[in-house]
């Protein structure tokens, strides 16, 4: 979801003009799924006549279960870290060292679950005061690119803005463009203004990166918040019929009482009634507790079978399974899995091909070695011991490699690291043969 210019010059009105764009065309896109995701899901309800002649609150009951489908999305997809293989490529102990300051695993984390939820997340590679390199998300609602208008939509730019109190109680908006040669900042005030650019540091690349969720930056709950907001209704209105019976009509048969008598009988809570064929009960309404529950689940299943998010507290995940039947269960998540995947990872080899453009004095950019790095993604599954044990014995049957066995042992998170505890051990076990 970009914003299109037509006249790509980076000038103060073009500037304004593109924020524009953004808060009417895209954001609000961003704001009705940060809701739902915060639990304040549609609902279409108001108080009937009923409800306010009993002075009774209509039941607005969210659901959260899109915070549930980010969460189970996230931990599949990103629970355990990503690794990466590096092959002669100049920036693996540049990498490592930067990746591990950064908290890489937790980074990746908040940008799964960012792009889960919007559709698709940004991330911005700076250097801070102490000329350290750092990598730190962008919110989406505030934050986008901005492309021109051929089929190929090239990147003008990234521009991430927000909102703060000025001295003279009013808002301004402050922020910063990031271009392939500079860095703008940019206060848009009584009028719209530039600050000082600097020179971008990983020239020629935009230092904003862009994980997607898909091709169509679609939320994983985005397909079903109306059925998210159906369930709502339907558990408020539920709540509602209770309320309907702790309001129920008390009827007299054959048998009349005055004001003062009800009174009476809200204090005492006994009604003596004289004469014959006299009777009194309630009139309420009718609950029924089947369809009610029905509805719940037919509305449940639709919305983690739209979403190719499975509901793990569904009884048909209960119990001791093995990985490969959790598997089979597992593919319509497994196919999500590979989605997200291919679009993370175009993000990540951003990330590290901003890394080799650090302080770049050409304005060709240095592209990455076709090979050179490998980015591994681990589902988080209970392992399956059987497969692994599959896996052992046909590399010990010399069927495949030693590299294609560990990347394909769920026991193994880090397969260079294996290669390594395996390249030390070995003298000490040839020393225990002997």
């Amino acid at each position: 979801m970009y914003v299109t210019a037509y006249d790509i010059q980076i000038t103060p009105a073009n500037v304004k003009a593109w924020i524009q764009s953004f808060k009417t065309k895209i954001k609000p896109t961003y704001d009705m799924l940060e809701e739902y995701y915060q639990g304040q899901d549609f609902l279409n309800k108001v108080e009937t006549e009923l409800d306010k002649a009993n002075k009774r609150q209509a039941n607005l009951i969210h659901s959260n279960l899109a915070r549930m489908i980010v969460t189970n999305a996230c931990g599949y997809f990103m629970g355990k870290p990503v690794t990466y293989a590096f092959k002669g490529s100049p920036i693996e102990n540049q990498s490592k060292e930067i990746f591990w300051r950064n908290d890489e695993q937790a980074e990746n984390q908040s940008l799964a679950k960012i792009a889960s939820k919007y559709g698709v997340a940004y991330e911005l590679m700076g250097l801070d005061l102490n000329k350290l390199i750092y990598i730190k998300p962008l919110s989406p609602m505030n934050t986008f690119y901005v492309v021109d208008d051929s089929i190929l939509e090239n990147k003008v730019c990234a521009i991430t803005y927000w909102t703060r109190p000025s001295a003279n109680g009013t808002e301004i908006t402050i922020g910063y463009i990031y271009t392939k040669d500079e860095i703008i900042s940019f206060t848009d005030g009584t009028e719209f203004t530039f600050g000082l650019a600097e020179l971008n540091p990983f020239k020629p690349v935009i230092p904003v990166f862009e994980y997607r969720n898909n091709d169509e930056c679609f939320g994983d709950y985005q397909p079903v918040t109306e059925l998210l907001s159906a369930y709502s209704k339907l558990l408020s209105t539920n709540f509602d019929d209770v309320d309907s019976v702790a309001n129920s009509i008390l009827a007299l048969i054959n048998a009349k009482i005055n004001k003062d008598d009800v009174k009476e009988l809200k204090k005492s809570r006994i009604l003596e009634l004289i004469g014959e064929n006299t009777d009194i009960r309630y009139l309420n309404k009718s609950l029924d507790k089947n369809y009610v529950e029905y509805l719940r689940k037919a509305l449940r299943d639709d919305i983690f079978s739209i979403t190719n998010i499975p509901d793990l507290t569904d009884e048909k995940f209960a119990g001791n399974q093995s990985g490969v039947a959790l598997s089979y269960k597992l593919i319509g998540f497994e196919n999500l899995r590979l989605v997200k995947k291919n679009y993370f990872e175009k993000g990540l080899f951003q990330r590290l091909k901003c890394l080799l453009n650090f302080k770049n004095l050409s304005n060709t950019p240095k592209e990455i070695e076709d090979g050179s790095i490998t980015i591994t993604f681990q589902t988080n599954l209970p392992g399956n011991i059987e497969k692994d044990k599959q896996i052992a014995d046909l590399y010990n049957a010399g069927v495949i490699s030693l590299e294609t066995a560990l990347e394909q042992l769920e026991i193994v998170d880090d397969v260079e690291q294996e290669k390594e505890r395996l390249a030390q051990e070995k003298p000490n076990l040839d020393e225990l043969e002997q």
